[in-house]
């Protein structure tokens, strides 16, 4: 799979210093509680990262949580110390001190007791694959080696120490990585075998990742959705999507991710589907099939999928906006972006830093302004944009993108205020907390897949992090910091 290529850190303007106290202003570096910090007064949290219980409420019990947990720690092994109560973690730092609770309270005495209010905890995305199906993979092909060595995907027991650490951490909903029995034969064994069979399976939330460039594709870089070979193709998939979703509904205990009470399925690189002419004449075909697919997968499993198209960074191009890609994106109920990535073929390494946080709020400013635009052309909905906040990138023969724990924690914490702020609160405000938009949404990468180079699994080493600072556990600590726990492993969005 492949990243977005666009414009290298050196065609970037640096923020002017209007833009970063703008920012700065509105909370966004404020809150970052650096780990290992004392503070010289207690710290604001995000509410819902106050609401140590989940409830949704602000109250007294949140902080006596937290002090009971005083001085305990963690440990970076897979599985934490008997007693930990990761909830009381607020900063994810791996230890409970007194700052913890000083900052729930303060947090409860600025906002108030009650409700935690419209901007409920997000819901997080993790890309989570099954295809580790031998233990022995060549650590030349790794940029990420898992704690405890390589693992099966089809190991319940391991699968199980994954969720609880996805639950520990702040990560919602897991999108399997699919791919029709034509392609991969045993994807499907494995998730049934392990994620599926995994003794805390009900505690996750469970979405499809579909590859469509390696199940429709002929090893180019995009699809002749014009020929009929490939509209089957994506029919039958759809259908075989179907039944699957509807065997990890009716027999497993772990739920299908449902938007607007459909089940979502994420497409990896649809926009690769059709010719980038302007006067393509693709896009009879495409609607075509793609009416077909979702009726096929509606015979199946009752409903039609939310789909969510792989169209944001095509959306926010700097060039023209062609019809064809505002036809494509119409097809889909959300659009996403795979990674974060904005890098130029031949750079060698960038940081996540000030420029490339700038770049990315312009593309997502570029991309969000011409989704107001459209509309899904078969709901008549708009179309709500799904940003990634996946963290470095390091994969072979790719520019390298350096992160630290600190720079992640700004850089998400950037990137979520602003899909906030300029987004969700003027587009979605009447959606929100609604069957149609439960939460915010963001993707933060890949769960478990070496070869990305954005894994967030805890790691020995990572090549994107070039400081470790807890064990392997810096972006997982990172998110939980921004998120909080997961409460959703215990009740829907």
């Amino acid at each position: 799979m492949s990243c977005h290529l666009f414009h290298h850190r050196q065609q970037i303007s640096e923020p002017s210093r209007r833009d970063f106290l703008c920012l700065a202003a509105a909370g966004v570096l404020g809150w970052s509680h650096r780990v290992g910090a004392q503070s010289q007064s207690p710290t604001k949290l995000s509410p819902y990262i106050a609401d140590v219980d989940g409830n949704e409420f602000l109250n007294k019990v949140d902080p006596q949580i937290v002090s009971a947990a005083q001085f305990s720690r963690r440990g970076f092994d897979l599985i934490p110390n008997d007693g930990w109560d990761f909830r009381a973690d607020v900063f994810g730092r791996g230890a409970v001190d007194p700052d913890a609770t000083d900052a729930v309270s303060q947090t409860i005495n600025v906002v108030g007791n009650g409700p935690v209010g419209i901007r409920r905890r997000p819901i997080t995305v993790c890309w989570h694959y099954g295809w580790h199906e031998t233990l022995s993979r060549p650590p030349s092909l790794q940029t990420v080696r898992f704690l405890g060595g390589d693992y099966l995907s089809s190991d319940p027991e391991v699968e199980g120490t994954f969720n609880s650490l996805k639950n520990e951490c702040g990560i919602s909903v897991d999108a399997l990585s699919w791919m029709p029995s034509r392609v991969r034969p045993p994807l499907e064994a494995s998730y049934r075998a392990g994620y599926l069979s995994a003794f805390n399976s009900a505690t996750r939330l469970t979405a499809l990742l579909y590859e469509s460039l390696l199940a429709l594709g002929n090893g180019g870089t995009r699809i002749d959705i014009g020929s009929s070979q490939v509209r089957a193709r994506l029919a039958d998939d759809f259908e075989q999507m179907g039944h699957f979703f509807a065997e990890i509904r009716d027999q497993y205990s772990t739920r299908p991710f449902l938007i607007a009470d459909r089940p979502v399925i994420f497409i990896f690189a649809s926009h690769s589907w059709g010719s980038e002419s302007e006067h393509s004449p693709d896009a009879a075909a495409m609607t075509a099939a793609i009416d077909v697919a979702l009726t096929r997968f509606e015979q199946v499993y009752g409903t039609p999928p939310y789909l969510v198209g792989e169209e944001l960074w095509t959306l926010s191009h700097p060039r023209a906006f062609p019809d064809v890609r505002a036809h494509r994106a119409s097809h889909f109920d959300a659009v996403f972006s795979y990674h974060n990535a904005l890098l130029k073929p031949g750079t060698v390494e960038v940081p996540l830093d000030s420029f490339y946080s700038a770049a990315q709020l312009r593309a997502s400013g570029q991309g969000n302004r011409r989704l107001t635009s459209l509309r899904n052309r078969r709901t008549g909905d708009n179309i709500l944009a799904i940003p990634s906040v996946a963290a470095g990138f390091a994969k072979p023969g790719w520019p390298t993108i350096t992160v630290n724990r600190s720079q992640y924690t700004d850089f998400m914490r950037l990137q979520m205020e602003y899909h906030w702020q300029e987004y969700l609160k003027i587009f979605w405000r009447h959606q929100l907390n609604t069957r149609a938009l439960p939460a915010a949404i963001y993707t933060v990468g890949s769960w478990n897949e070496e070869w990305e180079g954005h894994a967030v699994f805890p790691a020995s080493f990572n090549l994107s992090v070039r400081s470790i600072q807890q064990g392997g556990f810096d972006l997982l600590m990172a998110i939980k910091e921004v998120f909080g726990w997961n409460h959703y492993a215990h009740r829907d969005p």
